[in-house]
Order: structure tokens, then C-alpha cells, then sequence
């Protein structure tokens, strides 16, 4: 299991390259730095792909192409990114977005990792990435019969104020994406008096005169995820999600109470804002209209929720782009911040874009067999507690992109 790298610092060559690429400001389309990695996996699967670092958004992902065991390569996801992250706190502020604005940017902020903290992978940008190789535990299991997994972390770490965001990209071996982010470091907000009590924990002992509280909050990471699921364009969007049925099944009677479920898929013909709903399990299928597996199902993936990213609240007026867990929009390469996406965070040809992903879908426009990019909030209520002293034990929130018959079967077999 080796990673190779590729060092790639010479913007003018990346613009022939890779036809996306933007001028380079706080966030551009191509970091000014890039490295590359090509891991083939003890199962025989691979994965190719390359990132860097911008000051705004910090890690980078890009161009990531999987080959199951025996085929032949295809692309995925052409970029991926954190675009926000908006930390309201009760009562209703003050309401941070650490992306470029609230603090100079995940990039700005990453912290240079130790050998230690990066244990047997390799650290690239001056110790800022770390890039590991790890046992993911069972692949499959049937009976006495089971198959080890693999997955390549790339991580960064960056310091925000007194919190600290390790943002993790998983790229495993069965082609799954497991997109992760811990959040550690140290309380924010406490406040000193009784009057902050139903806005937090307290944290010092019940004896003391006056109450020390630890102030609840929220964790919103925006994602961007430009999708090129086997060709840039060519692709499609449906919602899944499980519906209540009254129609008789193969099995069984319904009954009145609609005691079936059905899975139910419905395109996403126009940019616009979805909702999930975890009663109905709800995730999202992109995928190729014209290519199909050897089945001859369209290509796809598939962006699975976690139950513990969920969440509403504290939201005002003034924050449209908050109501909402999935955009879909037509790629743009304006478009590269779910919020206060204008000139100087993004390169200053660009002014006059929309300024956010409400914005953003807000035309519209047509998105059924386009280069579309998917953009898609993580949600996490941090209720304060007595354990959250001094260093916080770290708290993960995580999604997923599975292949959705972009094999004809588990391609990890031969």
C-alpha cells in the first residue's frame, strides 16, 4: 500500500488541465497547490484523486476517480469542499460563519499536524494534510467467511477562535465516501450569571453564588460537492425517500393505517432547495443518464443522511440559505460559497453573483442532464455539559456517498 504523490504548483498548467479552474483568491476552484494520491487497495479496488488548501474553505478534494476490483476507472466527484460554517448560538446570537467572514477561513486557521497526530500515513502543505491508510474493520461478513476493509483519510485540522474542526474524508475501498467532521477544542460562550440558565448547562458547583454556563449552540457545515458521476454532464438528481402504502403488497394486507412502505424516487427536474425527513429516511441519488452498469441501470451515487446531522432551529429572516438541507444548482464557477459568495472571498471577476445557495436556486434553472453540483448542511446541537471542561472530548458528525449501481455488483469482487 503505497501513496504516490504529485506536487502541482504552476497555476498556468492547471488551467489547460482542468477547464474549471478560477483566478486564485480566499476560495478558488483549483488550489494554487496541489498533491495527488493513487492507493490500490489490498482488495485490488483504487482510488485516484488529488487536494489542497484554501484559505477559506481548507481542504480541497478533487478529481477522485474509483476502479473496482477488475474494471475500469470513473470519475466521481470533480470537487469537494466545506462552503460554510455557521455557528448560531442561543439565544439567537451571536451567529458565526467561520468560512472567510466570523474568522479568516479553515485554511487560514490549519493547524500544522505533528508526526504523532498523523500516525504511519504521511503529512503534505507543511504538515497541514495528513494522509493515512487505515483498517476500516468488515467489509462483508457471511457466516464464518468475512473480508477486511480499507479506506485512505485525508484530514486537516484547523483552529477557529477556541474551537477546533477536523474536517475527514474517508474514501474507502468498496467506493464509498464517508464524509466526516469532529469538532473539539474548547467552550466559546460562557456566560456568568443565573439569567443564562435556559440557554445552557451550568458548569461550575451548584454551591457557587453566581451560575458560570456554558451556552448552547449549533454546528451548520455546508458542503459543495461538484458531482461528475462518470462525465461532467449528463447528470441527474432524485430525492428516495420511504412512503406509507394502503395498497395491497405481495405479502400482506396494508391495512387502513397504510401499515406498507414503498420507496419512492422523484427527479429533481429544477435548481432548487430539498428538505429530508429522518420518518421518512430520506437521501439523494445522483447519477449518469446515459451511462449504465452491465445491468444497464444508470450510474450513481447515493448522499446518505446521518440521523445525528439532522436538525432546525434557530434561524431568522435574514438567513434564508438556513431552511433548507439540500440545494441542487447548476455548476457555475462563481459559485463556490453557500454564503457571502462576492468578491474578496471569491475572485473578484465574479462580482455580482449570488451571494448564496438561496440565491443560487432561486431562477430555477434547468437541471436534468447537467453538470450540477449538490450542496448539503450537516447538522449538530451541541448542548453544553459538565464533561465539555476543560479540552472538549471531540463530537462527529458524518454523511455518506455509497455507490448506487455504479457496479453491477460489490465491487469488491473479482
Amino acid at each position: 500500500m503505497t501513496i504516490r504523490t504529485i506536487a502541482i504548483a504552476v497555476a498556468s498548467l492547471l488551467v489547460l488541465a482542468f477547464p474549471k479552474h478560477a483566478s486564485a483568491q480566499c476560495s478558488t476552484q483549483i488550489p494554487a497547490t496541489l498533491f495527488s494520491v493513487n492507493q490500490t487497495f489490498t482488495a485490488g479496488t483504487n482510488w485516484t484523486l488529488s487536494f489542497g488548501r484554501n484559505q477559506c474553505e481548507g481542504l480541497v478534494l478533487l478529481f477522485a476517480n474509483f476502479t473496482p476490483l477488475g474494471g475500469k476507472a470513473r470519475s466521481v466527484l470533480y470537487r469537494g469542499s466545506i462552503a460554510q460554517v455557521h455557528v448560531p448560538y442561543q439565544p439567537g446570537s451571536p451567529r458565526f460563519r467561520d468560512v472567510g467572514v466570523s474568522t479568516s477561513g479553515m485554511g487560514a486557521g490549519a493547524v500544522i499536524l505533528s508526526s504523532s497526530e498523523c500516525p504511519g500515513g504521511t503529512l503534505y502543505d507543511g504538515g497541514r494534510i495528513c494522509v493515512t491508510v487505515e483498517d476500516r474493520g468488515f467489509a462483508w461478513k457471511y457466516g464464518s467467511s468475512s473480508q477486511r476493509g480499507e479506506a485512505l483519510s485525508i484530514f486537516m485540522s484547523s483552529q477557529l477562535g477556541q474551537y477546533n474542526y477536523v474536517n475527514m474524508w474517508n474514501f474507502q475501498d468498496d467506493g464509498t465516501i464517508e464524509v466526516r467532521t469532529g469538532m473539539t477544542g474548547r467552550l466559546q460562550i460562557i456566560d456568568s450569571g443565573a439569567q443564562w440558565l435556559p440557554y445552557g448547562s451550568r458548569l461550575n458547583p451548584e454551591t457557587a453564588p453566581t451560575p458560570l454556563v456554558g451556552r448552547n449552540h449549533q454546528h451548520n457545515i455546508y458542503y459543495r460537492l461538484d458531482f461528475d458521476i462518470g462525465t461532467s454532464s449528463d447528470n441527474a438528481v432524485n430525492n428516495i425517500s420511504l412512503q406509507p402504502s394502503f395498497d395491497p403488497s405481495p405479502a400482506t394486507s396494508c391495512g387502513a393505517l397504510g401499515q406498507c412502505f414503498v420507496m419512492q424516487e422523484n427527479q429533481l427536474l429544477n435548481e432548487t432547495t430539498d428538505y429530508v425527513s429522518p420518518y421518512n429516511f430520506t437521501s439523494w441519488r445522483i447519477y449518469n443518464k446515459v451511462l449504465t452498469n452491465q445491468s444497464g441501470r444508470s450510474i450513481g451515487y447515493e448522499l446518505v443522511p446521518s440521523t445525528r446531522g439532522l436538525g432546525y432551529g434557530m434561524f431568522d429572516t435574514t438567513e434564508p440559505w438556513a431552511l433548507g438541507e439540500l440545494w441542487v444548482t447548476r455548476y457555475d464557477p462563481c459559485h463556490l460559497l453557500a454564503t457571502d459568495n462576492h468578491p474578496t472571498l471569491i475572485p473578484s471577476e465574479c462580482a455580482g453573483t449570488a451571494d448564496n445557495v438561496s440565491e443560487m436556486v432561486a431562477g430555477a434553472g434547468d437541471i436534468d442532464g447537467q453538470d450540477i453540483v449538490v450542496w448539503y448542511a450537516n447538522r449538530f446541537t451541541h448542548y453544553t455539559r459538565d464533561e465539555d471542561q476543560v479540552n472538549m472530548p471531540i463530537e462527529w458528525i458524518s454523511f455518506e456517498i455509497q455507490p448506487r449501481s455504479f457496479h453491477h455488483k460489490s465491487p469488491l469482487e473479482p
